[in-house]
């Protein structure tokens, strides 16, 4: 879709996971920016965005962070039962 996550070659699942963002933030690696590329997570922009977050909680704002990692194959059997 227009503006939307650009999903490596030969993806073909797509896992996403939402949670709060002190948990989700430190198991991310990377970043998807406002042109739609995705750039390293450093360390600055993981305090930027706990930051902000504090900022909303502080306001009795319930934020919730949303993480997604792309995958060729399943991480496990679909056979199994």
């Amino acid at each position: 879709c227009d503006g939307g996550m650009p999903l490596g070659d030969g993806s073909k699942y797509l896992a996403v996971c939402k949670g709060a963002p002190n948990f989700i933030v430190d198991c991310c690696t990377e970043l998807l920016t406002a042109d739609g590329l995705a750039e390293p997570l450093t360390e600055a922009a993981k305090a930027n965005i706990l930051e902000v977050v504090d900022d909303y909680s502080s306001q009795a704002l319930r934020v919730l962070a949303v993480a997604l990692r792309t995958m060729t194959y399943l991480p496990y059997d679909a056979s199994d039962e």
